[in-house]
This record gives C-alpha cells, sequence and structure tokens, in this order.
C-alpha cells in the first residue's frame, strides 16, 4: 500500500512537471497560423503575428508575442487598424487555484492604433462577420457595435459577486503602454488628429473597477500629462470618476471629477471643472499654431464649473473665471437636440482694454498704393448719392449664412468696468438672442466718460455676402469737451461755454461697405441739427450729408485769433553823417510772396475725398456777419468741387446765388493749383454800406 501511494505521488508529480515545464521546450510559432485563424472567426479580421511566441508556465505563466498586425476594414486608409512590436504578459501561478486571474504585468510596447470613419459614414470598430453592417445611429461618430449581450454573456459571475471571464475573475496589477499611437482620421471631414508618443500606466483591481491611470503624450505637437481613476460601479448603474492633465507650455492644469449615472438607461455625466495656468498667452499661443497675442494676456488664469452633461443638454450653472484680477461668473446651458443652441450669461468686474489692445509685434508696414479715381457718386446708389468702392467687396472672416437654420441662443454680457483710453466705461451691458440666422440686439448700453449714456438697439443680418446691422443709436452727454479729450481731440482753441452737451438720436444701418445714418436729430449746446449721412471706407472716402441746421455761430467756435504784437521801433545809426535805417543784427525780413503763389492753395486737402453735401441753414453767423437761409448743394469729386447752388437770403443785407466751381484740387507733386471753373455769382442788395 505505502509503495502503491509512492507511486501514485510519483506520477502525479510527474504529470504536473510535464504540464508546467513541457510548454518551455514547445515551438509555439509553428501554431501561428491557427493562432490567426481563430482571432479571423472571432473578430471577422485577419490577424498577423510576424514575430517570435514564447510561452512559460514557470515560476509564472507568461506569453510573449512580437510583432502583431490587426487588418483594417475594407476601404480604410491604412491596412492595418492595429500594430504592435511587442506583447508581454505576465500571470499569478497562486491566485489561478483560487479562481482569481491576477495579471501582474501587460507590456504593449510601440502599439499603433488607427480609428477612422470611412467616406460612407461608417467606422472600422465594428468586428464579427457584419463588419459593414452598424446601426445608422453610429455613421458619424467612433462606436463598436460588439453586442452588449455577447460581451454580458462571456463574463458571468463568480461566488463572490464580481464580474468574471469563465468563472475567474480578473485583476490587472500594471498596464504599461511604451511609445504608442493613436490617430483618429475622419474621411467626410477632411480631419486627422495624433496622440503620439504615448507612454501610460494602469491599474485595474476588478472587471467592475477600480482603475488608476497616468502617462504622458503629445497632443499636435503640445506635450501633456495625464492622470485619471475609476471608481467602482455603484449599484449596477453610477461609476465615479477622476482625469487631470498638465499642459507643460503655459503650466496649465486642467480636471474634471464626477461620475456618470444611469447607466442602464440614459447615462447623465456630473462632476467638478476645474482650470488654471500661469500664462494664459503661452497657452494659446501653442495650442493657436503659433498665433501671437497681446502682452497683457501673459497672466494667470483659472476656470471653475459644476458641468452636467447628457446627450441632449449641457448644463453649467455656476461658472467662475478670472484673468489676473479680472474676475467673472456665469451660467452656460447647450442644446444637443434637434434645436441646437446656448444660453450664456457672463457677468465680468473689470477689463482693461488699454492692455488688451496693445498688438503683439509691430507689423512691416505695407507700401502705399497709388490713388485711384473713384467713380462719381450717382442717386441711384444711396439716397445721398454716395456710391461704395470697388475695394470693399473683400471677403468677410465670418458669414451669418454658414449658421444652423435652427440655431437658437442668447447672450447676455455685463461689465462693470472697461478701462479704454485711459478712462473707465462703466455698466456695459450687452443682451442678443440669435434665431432663424439674424441677431436681435435687444441691448447694447453704457455710461461713458463725460457723464455719456450710450444706447443701441437693433437686428444683425444677412442678406448679401456680410452681415450688417440695422437699428437705432441713442447717445447723449454733458460734457461734450471732456468725451473729446478721452478721444484725443483738443478742443483747448474753443470758448469754454462751447462744446458742453451733444445728444445724438437716429437711425443706422452699418456693413463693411458703407455706414449710413438717418433720420437723426443731434443737438450740439444750442444747435440743432437733422438730416442723414452715408460714410464709404476704401481707398478713397467718400461721404454723403444731407443736413438740415436751424442756427450756428461759427465764431464760437473758431479758435480766438491771438493778438498781433505791437511793431518794434527800428535803431537808426549815422554813418559819417549819413544816416542810414538798420535793423538789428541776426532779423530778417519777411519774404514777398511769390508771384506764382495761388491763395486757394490750401484747400488742396479736398482732393483727397470725394463727397456730396446739401445743407440747409436758418441762421448763420460769421465774423460777425450774420447770414439767413443760407443754402448749400455741391459735389467734391476726384479733386474738383462743384456749386450747383450756393445762396443766401441775406448776408449782412445782401442776397447772392453763386454756381460754377473749383478745378485742379488734387496736389500734384504736393502742391495743389485750384482754379475756378465756369464761376457764377449774382449778388442784390440795397445798400453796400
Amino acid at each position: 500500500m505505502k509503495k502503491l501511494l509512492i507511486g501514485a505521488a510519483t506520477f502525479a508529480f510527474i504529470l504536473v512537471a510535464t504540464v508546467l515545464i513541457l510548454p518551455t521546450f514547445i515551438n509555439w510559432n509553428q501554431y501561428r497560423e491557427e493562432i490567426a485563424s481563430q482571432a479571423r472567426n472571432a473578430l471577422g479580421r485577419e490577424l498577423n503575428i510576424k514575430g517570435d511566441i514564447k510561452l512559460t508556465i514557470l515560476p509564472s505563466p507568461a506569453l510573449a508575442i512580437n510583432g502583431i498586425h490587426l487588418a483594417n476594414v475594407e476601404g480604410a486608409s491604412t491596412s492595418d487598424m492595429v500594430t504592435l512590436k511587442s506583447l508581454e504578459v505576465n500571470i499569478a501561478l497562486i491566485p489561478l487555484l483560487g479562481q482569481n486571474i491576477q495579471i501582474t504585468s501587460v507590456r504593449l510596447v510601440e502599439p499603433v492604433v488607427n480609428l477612422e470613419i470611412l467616406e460612407d459614414g461608417t467606422n472600422n470598430l465594428a468586428f464579427g462577420a457584419a463588419t459593414k453592417e452598424q446601426p445608422e445611429g453610429n455613421i458619424s461618430s467612433f462606436g463598436s457595435t460588439t453586442g452588449t449581450p455577447t460581451a454580458r454573456s462571456q463574463a458571468d459571475v463568480n461566488g463572490l459577486g464580481m464580474p468574471s471571464v469563465g468563472g475567474f475573475a480578473v485583476q490587472i496589477d500594471s498596464f504599461v503602454i511604451e511609445n504608442g499611437q493613436l490617430t483618429l482620421r475622419d474621411v467626410p471631414r477632411g480631419r486627422v488628429e495624433r496622440l503620439e508618443t504615448v507612454n501610460g500606466k494602469f491599474r485595474l483591481a476588478s472587471l467592475i473597477g477600480p482603475m488608476e491611470m497616468e502617462g504622458s503624450a503629445f497632443i499636435r505637437k503640445i506635450p501633456i500629462s495625464f492622470s485619471a481613476s475609476v471608481g467602482q460601479i455603484v449599484q449596477d448603474r453610477t461609476l465615479p470618476f477622476r482625469v487631470a492633465a498638465t499642459v507643460i507650455p503655459g503650466n496649465v492644469n486642467l480636471s474634471y471629477s464626477g461620475a456618470i449615472s444611469n447607466l442602464r438607461g440614459t447615462p447623465m455625466l456630473k462632476g467638478k471643472f476645474s482650470l488654471e495656468g500661469k500664462n494664459l498667452n503661452t497657452f494659446v499661443s501653442v495650442v493657436a499654431n503659433g498665433t501671437a497675442l497681446p502682452s497683457a494676456l501673459g497672466r494667470a488664469f483659472s476656470a471653475q464649473a459644476t458641468i452636467a452633461a447628457s446627450q441632449t443638454q449641457i448644463d453649467i450653472p455656476d461658472l467662475t473665471f478670472s484673468l489676473d484680477d479680472t474676475k467673472g461668473t456665469g451660467k452656460v446651458t447647450v442644446a444637443l437636440g434637434p434645436t441646437p443652441g446656448a444660453d450664456v450669461m457672463l457677468a465680468i468686474n473689470k477689463v482693461d482694454l488699454d492692455k488688451f489692445l496693445v498688438a503683439p509685434s509691430q507689423p512691416t508696414p505695407a507700401p502705399p498704393k497709388e490713388p485711384t479715381t473713384s467713380s462719381a457718386p450717382s442717386a441711384s446708389s444711396s439716397p445721398l448719392g454716395i456710391q461704395p468702392s470697388a475695394s470693399q467687396s473683400a471677403d468677410t472672416p465670418f458669414s451669418l449664412a454658414t449658421l444652423p437654420e435652427n440655431l437658437v441662443s442668447s447672450l447676455s454680457l455685463s461689465i462693470e468696468a472697461l478701462k479704454f483710453k485711459g478712462k473707465a466705461i462703466r455698466q456695459a451691458k450687452l443682451t442678443a438672442e440669435l434665431a432663424g440666422r439674424e441677431v436681435t440686439l435687444s441691448q447694447l448700453s453704457a455710461l461713458l466718460p463725460g457723464n455719456t449714456d450710450l444706447a443701441m438697439f437693433g437686428f444683425v443680418s444677412q442678406k448679401g455676402p456680410a452681415p450688417a446691422f440695422d437699428g437705432t443709436v441713442d447717445m447723449a452727454t454733458n460734457d461734450l469737451r471732456g468725451v473729446l479729450g478721452w478721444l484725443g481731440i483738443d478742443a483747448s482753441g474753443i470758448a469754454q461755454d462751447r462744446l458742453r452737451k451733444l445728444s445724438f438720436s437716429g437711425k443706422v444701418l452699418a456693413g463693411p461697405q458703407a455706414l449710413n445714418l438717418s433720420d437723426f436729430d443731434i443737438q450740439v449746446d444750442n444747435t440743432k441739427i437733422k438730416g442723414a449721412a452715408v460714410i464709404a471706407p476704401g481707398e478713397r472716402v467718400s461721404l454723403g450729408l444731407n443736413l438740415d441746421v436751424d442756427k450756428i455761430n461759427l465764431d464760437a467756435y473758431l479758435p480766438a485769433r491771438k493778438k498781433s504784437a505791437a511793431p518794434k521801433k527800428e535803431f537808426t545809426t549815422k554813418i559819417q553823417g549819413t544816416s542810414l535805417d538798420q535793423k538789428i543784427a541776426g532779423s530778417k525780413a519777411p519774404s514777398a510772396p511769390s508771384l506764382d503763389y495761388n491763395p486757394l492753395a490750401p484747400l488742396g486737402l479736398l482732393g483727397s475725398f470725394d463727397m456730396n453735401l446739401k445743407a440747409k441753414i436758418g441762421s448763420l453767423t460769421l465774423s460777425g456777419v450774420p447770414v439767413s437761409d443760407l443754402a448749400v448743394d455741391s459735389a467734391l469729386l476726384n479733386g474738383g468741387l462743384t456749386f450747383k447752388n450756393l445762396s443766401a437770403q441775406s448776408l449782412a443785407g445782401i442776397r447772392g446765388k453763386v454756381t460754377g466751381g473749383l478745378a485742379g484740387l488734387t496736389p500734384v507733386d504736393g502742391v495743389a493749383d485750384p482754379t475756378f471753373k465756369d464761376f457764377k455769382f449774382d449778388v442784390r442788395g440795397k445798400s453796400l454800406r
């Protein structure tokens, strides 16, 4: 009996030793085709192993495979979906006896993964025999169509109540990726994104978590490091997680911690988002491919928010952000359903535009262009006879026509203090809504320096190649002189009791080709003006004015004349009895005007632009001379000024009318030589006294 037991034990030992040691002596490379065949049947793809296969059992099970190639679907841009230089797997031996698969290490060396949306809208993530047959819902996004029921049938539950594979609980102690690459290719949209030099390590306690991950990579050649942790699924419906990343340029840290709930129904993501960086300028410049930004943006920045997202909506109810001492709060709601849109509310304490508007660098000035002749203004082109220049038809960078027609959005923005040109614009508010590719500007208001109120209302729509604003503008100030000083206009030469009040109310039609002001009412001090105006920018500015002025005293707005100094007495001396008048040494006598000098030459300033002017002035005072019922109808075009009518019912008791014009206003070699052309006048009066 004793010999029998010894023999049985010996046989068992030899059998176990054979099972454990024999795989070491087997040449597994001869089974490549069989392994590839099994993979083909399971995945519906060709699997090629071009390197060696090694399998050992002692001291612990280990598998090493080199040169793995998983074929892509038909029609993909690359022949392989996955390539792998080597795969190494090590499994603890003892836990296998307790139906636990403890994978002590997995090592992927130089994995290359190509994910692709094909031209027909399908993707290459579907496995199985029906690779090309995918649900319509997955046409425009990456998503596996491997059936969930199949996966669930292969993963049963062991005696511990944990999801398992073949009755074995699975645990991964270390999963390492070395120098990997992930390519996302969207063929219909012509987009390619790459995640390069991926190095990472993660740990999986079980098939339902928890899991930890950390690593580094390059996205668009931008170095980043990342970490993530996923908790254990709670009650089979909630998955807590946390992800974090650091973008090296700008020292930017991003994190999001929260949970995905309702996994069995409609998943909902909710958590806290945080963003902090040391230098916004550096960060944006790197992300935007080297775009230079104002140096003022080279400051610390941050943002925090609670973000809740589902398949139909994204809610950010408590956004806070800062850029140095500029701080703000907000609320954002984004609709992702059939009617997309966004509602944004932002409140900011202060913004220093003087810093933000500083150019990052001084561009090389373009060589001056030769002046070109502009077309004659015509009444058919606009009510004021101004025709935009042909150079204004350039494409604009933004077009409302590119927006989805069913996009509905709103924006509410308030800024407590906006510093511009050294002074604060206070209580700036903007409220706008977008619907049907049209923006409704419900409110644009601000309190400007000089106790000035500004308010705008209107619509931004697009009927041509570029958007245009059509609305009304109202402005009133009790310190016009202060506003002019803020804008850099020197009014010190005008009497102090003038330029006190200004009010403006009118309709505005503004686009890239022209600015139209119509039906406006202006009051400057005691002068009231009604009318319309057109300004057409371009290589040669065109103006159109139609004004009706009640009264104006121009003498009150002209700079005060300087009092001329008393003539100096001349010193005389006598030489040898002869009296000679001699001036002080060093003084020069005024040179006599040249006989070729044209006293109208200063009018050459009018040759740089075109203008149509129609004006009626009820009462005008100039140089102490009263003028009543003054009418002007003139056209300035290509350096020629034409008066169709210049008349006054009373000019110091004289009635007169002038027609004709001036030619030669455009300077030649820097000098203008205006001449009268068909100039006629008719003056009548009772007395010349």
